[in-house]
């Protein structure tokens, strides 16, 4: 149960084996008078697997305050951050009370599909 909607985890992502994804495909379950509800999101989470648990809340405290950075949050390259679940300042604390979630845009467009343009903003927004 999230701040803004209620969300059901469908699948989880599948990468191209490289490394495990802590992502997965979920649906927003609506609910009435809401209007404009997407249908589909991303959640990304912790992995939950030992003894990389820690490090893994860390990587989502970081995945968490980069949408906060002013080139990502104002560029359409980046998926939007709709929800957080849970408390996401204390995400890397060592309580282990504070697993949270974060529900960002579904995109079904990857890096390979958009068009490059060369640019000075484009090469800095590859360098943040």
């Amino acid at each position: 149960m999230g701040a803004k909607w209620n969300y059901r985890v469908i699948d989880p992502l599948q990468g191209d084996g490289t490394h495990k994804s802590s992502a997965s495909e979920a649906e927003i379950l609506p609910e009435n008078g809401i209007l404009d509800t997407p249908q589909w999101l991303a959640m990304l989470f912790p992995s939950f697997s030992a003894p990389n648990y820690q490090h893994a809340k860390e990587n989502l405290k970081h995945e968490y305050e980069n949408y906060f950075v002013p080139s990502i949050a104002s560029d359409v390259c980046f998926r939007k951050m709709y929800d957080v679940i849970g408390d996401p300042v204390n995400i890397g604390s060592g309580d282990g009370g504070s697993i949270s979630y974060i529900a960002s845009e579904w995109l079904e467009t990857t890096l390979e599909d958009v068009q490059y343009r060369p640019c000075m903003r484009t090469y800095a927004t590859i360098r943040g």
